[in-house]
This record gives C-alpha cells, sequence and structure tokens, in this order.
C-alpha cells in the first residue's frame, strides 16, 4: 500500500516546478477541520523537503493565518493581507 505522503512527494519530484499553491478551498476549511490541516500539513512539509517555495491563497482569517502559520507555511495571500493590487507595469 503506498501512503499519501509518498504518492504526494513522488508527484511533486516527478514535476518539473519549484512552487507550490495551497488552494483557498483547503484555507477555508484548515480552522475546523482535522483533514484539510492535514493535507496542509503534509503539503508544507513536502514543499519544504523540496526546497520549493510555498504559499497559501485566499487567506481572510487571523484564524486561518494563525494556523497556517503553525502548519509553516512560509508565504500567504488573501484580502486580509491586502486587496489585490493593479500591476505597476504596462505589460
Amino acid at each position: 500500500m503506498i501512503s499519501g505522503r509518498l504518492f504526494l512527494a513522488g508527484l511533486f519530484s516527478d514535476l518539473p516546478f519549484d512552487k507550490v499553491k495551497i488552494d483557498k478551498s483547503f484555507v477555508d476549511e484548515i480552522a475546523g477541520s482535522l483533514a484539510a490541516k492535514a493535507i496542509v500539513q503534509a503539503v508544507v512539509g513536502l514543499g519544504r523537503d523540496l526546497n520549493m517555495n510555498i504559499v497559501a491563497g485566499g487567506v481572510e482569517t487571523d484564524l486561518q493565518m494563525r494556523t497556517l502559520a503553525e502548519c509553516g507555511c512560509p508565504h500567504l495571500q488573501g484580502y486580509l493581507l491586502s486587496k489585490p493590487l493593479s500591476c505597476p507595469c504596462s505589460c
């Protein structure tokens, strides 16, 4: 039997990316769902072990921010921190 963590580790190392973004759907549930928190902890751990940048998106409450920090998530995005900003360049 392959564990979820082992499966994710293989998936992460086989794909050509160096950043992981934790979806808002997990952030929304992180404070009240053990499953969502466990998934976030696993993703953060794998990302850290594989030297990837990790960001959680959709952070809207202090509780979400504190819980993500407890999980070791180093970067956060969301309305709690800043509304979306326009690009300063003329792309």
